[in-house]
């Protein structure tokens, strides 16, 4: 309920309707997790990694599971059949390369980088 004093010595009285408070609206919504650096390699190339992001709650096991089961997954999809009748080759490069962002955002995972760079390695210099 509203009253106003008016200059002429009159009042105005109204009501105005509110919604719900807005601070109850925002503790039901989820927090958007953080993504941090997930870089994964081949067991026989070690010295190439792809630098990937994982959501913050998924432990590297997790997200390792959750990424081998997504190629799993893509390779069987129309898609991946596609690929695979077009000759090209079942690898982990090429799932990398072709699986939409869509589907690893579904996983907790996401690509930072679509070409996957050579890890640096540093030679220590012979002590004198």
């Amino acid at each position: 309920m509203v009253e106003v004093a008016l200059p002429d010595g009159g009042q105005f009285s109204s009501e105005i309707k509110v919604g719900p408070v807005a601070a109850a609206a925002s503790e039901e919504q989820e927090v958007a997790l953080k993504f941090v650096p997930f870089p994964v390699c081949l067991p026989g190339d070690k010295e190439l990694v792809w630098l990937l992001a994982k959501r913050e709650n998924l432990t590297p096991e997790e997200a390792g599971m959750a990424l081998r089961k997504l190629e799993e997954d893509f390779w069987a999809t129309k898609t991946g059949q596609k690929l695979i009748r077009d000759r090209v080759e079942r690898n982990f490069p090429e799932f990398i390369a072709r699986v939409p962002g869509g589907l690893l955002s579904e996983a907790g995972l996401k690509r930072h980088y679509k070409t996957p760079e050579p890890l640096q390695i540093l030679r220590t210099a012979p002590k004198r």
